[in-house]
């Protein structure tokens, strides 16, 4: 039975060293998640903006027109080179 008792406590030491350490990885991952959550908020924020500009029509440098910028009929039209 006495030799078991060193075992134990070392076990015993082990388990708690185990314990803090996964503790500090938990607040780390924690920290990381909310880190990457704010810039995923932040990415949103700025993809919005651009879009409602894109969808601003644009005064006419000729007259009183508004002019919109089609992407898709653009994208349609431009080809690659080589």
């Amino acid at each position: 039975m006495a030799a078991l008792i060193p075992d134990a406590r070392a076990a015993r030491m082990e388990s708690v060293r185990l314990r803090r350490e996964m503790q500090a990885r938990k607040r780390v991952v924690r920290q990381n998640s909310a880190y990457a959550r704010q810039q995923l908020r932040t990415a949103e924020e700025a993809l919005s903006r651009v879009q409602a500009r894109r969808d601003e029509r644009l005064p006419s440098p000729w007259s009183t027109l508004r002019w919109s910028y089609d992407h898709q009929a653009l994208a349609g039209v431009l080809v690659p080179l080589p």
